[in-house]
């Protein structure tokens, strides 16, 4: 009992971090049945259908633009000046309930409007990439048109309860989203299943996310619909100037133009530089190789995301309390909370790399049927090493933006523009090998501006307290 309660201070385990940890271990566990289900059920052709259609989907993140991460950020400086009654009624700081209030109504317009244009432009542009690229003989194998629809459909839908689970997480309600949220995986997992055995081929995945879909949004209806009501009725008088310096936080209403949008720009093109260095992959397989490469691509990528989402867990769940400590000025609680989760995370991203790779080296060795479903051990220690690096970065990230600023701007777009480019090359020419060793060649280089960029913004804030968070 001993050794356990060591190992949770070690990890930093809370409930929350129990459950988002949970949602993380059962969606690694999962995949790894998943893997078993594709393996038995799909044809190489299917699964690279199956993986391309999760990497095209993630271009979502361009109409995002990264605003999930800004209202978590705004949310939870609010909420710094408030509380969550008994009764499940917000108490506390009127003016803060108000410009809470005001984030909430601003972020539910804004992904109703980008849902709705996912929803048309996935559509599309889907169908014209799929048509193009996927090899004649495999569209006539696969059946791909109407799942690929239902499933920007669905991915329309999901989008709108991104603000609302955002919102939650920066209201210190993270233990009952990341609880949800392994329920979620849970349902969505054996749905997922239940539609490949019977031969429902790539409507697996949409049969996934309408069980998703409808335990969360149940879920929201009935544990918080009264505390999203309060939200949305909290209004208060519009500042009489139009002249407001950026972050004032004097008036009653969260102004998008002189609060947000000069975070959200940054954000935006930060998030898509990050999207860049994981999503082009499998698309670039299926365009320059085959439908059969990219379902290996997609398979190792898939454990690897495993890796990073467990990882992650051990940080997400103190982002709220790291921009809540910064809002308040406390450094030093600032600074020992950081230094712990950020330990544990990276303790635990390299942990998980090696033992990754020990397993599919030795599949490899065994000349086992299921490791042709993977990436060559070489290529994939490249994709799990590049994922420990980058798991530093996260929580560097993490850190800096609880401060309601952006540092790593240029350098995010930078990355994203050689990953762009260096992986077009490398993946039309040099293959997987070449696109997985400059994939992490890329990202061992750009660690280094960033601890630099770290230190520098860390050092200004602690010499000038006076700095409005």
């Amino acid at each position: 009992m001993r050794y356990l309660l060591s190992l949770a201070t070690l990890f930093s385990l809370d409930r929350a971090t129990g459950y988002a940890i949970g949602a993380r271990g059962f969606s690694a566990i999962s995949g790894s049945v998943t893997v078993l289900f594709i393996a038995r059920y799909f044809s190489l052709e299917l699964q690279g259908f199956y993986y391309t259609f999760g990497s095209v989907l993630t271009f979502q993140t361009f109409l995002e633009l990264g605003f999930g991460t800004l209202i978590q950020q705004f949310a939870s400086h609010e909420w710094a000046h408030l509380s969550l009654g008994e009764n499940g009624e917000i108490v506390g700081d009127d003016r803060a309930r108000r410009r809470l209030g005001s984030l909430a109504r601003f972020s539910f317009r804004w992904y109703a409007i980008a849902g709705f244009i996912a929803v048309i432009g996935l559509s599309l542009g889907g169908v014209a990439y799929f048509s193009t690229f996927a090899p004649e003989s495999d569209s006539m194998s696969v059946n791909w048109f109407w799942p690929w629809l239902a499933v920007c459909l669905l991915t329309g839908a999901t989008m709108l309860l991104t603000p609302v689970l955002s919102i939650l997480e920066g209201c210190n309600q993270v233990t009952r989203v990341y609880g949800v949220q392994l329920a979620q995986g849970v349902a969505g997992r054996a749905v997922t299943w239940f539609t490949m055995f019977w031969g429902g081929g790539l409507w697996a995945i949409a049969g996934g996310r309408i069980a998703g879909l409808l335990l969360t949004g149940t879920f929201l209806l009935r544990r918080y619909d009264r505390f999203f009501g309060a939200l949305l009725r909290s209004t208060g008088p519009e500042p009489v100037s139009e002249s407001v310096p950026e972050f004032d936080t004097s008036s009653d209403q969260i102004r998008w133009k002189e609060e947000i949008w000069p975070l959200q720009w940054k954000f935006a093109l930060t998030w898509i530089g990050g999207y860049l260095l994981f999503a082009l992959f499998t698309p670039i397989v299926f365009a320059f190789q085959s439908a059969e490469a990219a379902g290996q691509m997609g398979m190792t990528l898939a454990l690897v995301n495993v890796l990073t989402s467990v990882s992650y867990a051990l940080l997400s769940t103190k982002i709220p309390q790291l921009a809540q400590h910064a809002a308040r000025r406390e450094f030093t609680d600032l600074d020992q909370l950081f230094r712990r989760v950020a330990t544990s995370s990276m303790l635990a991203a390299g942990i998980g790399a090696l033992s990754i790779w020990l397993i599919l080296y030795t599949l490899s060795r065994s000349e086992a049927t299921l490791a042709t479903r993977f990436l060559p051990p070489l290529e994939a220690g490249a994709l799990l090493a590049a994922a420990f690096i980058l798991q530093l970065r996260y929580a560097l990230g993490a850190y800096l933006r609880a401060h309601k600023e952006e540092p790593y701007l240029h350098l995010s777009v930078i990355e994203g523009l050689a990953a762009t480019i260096g992986l077009f090359i490398l993946g039309r020419f040099f293959g997987t090998l070449g696109m997985t060793l400059g994939f992490l060649a890329i990202v061992t280089v750009s660690i280094i501006p960033a601890i630099v960029i770290f230190q520098r913004k860390r050092l200004a804030w602690r010499q000038d307290k006076q700095v409005l968070l």
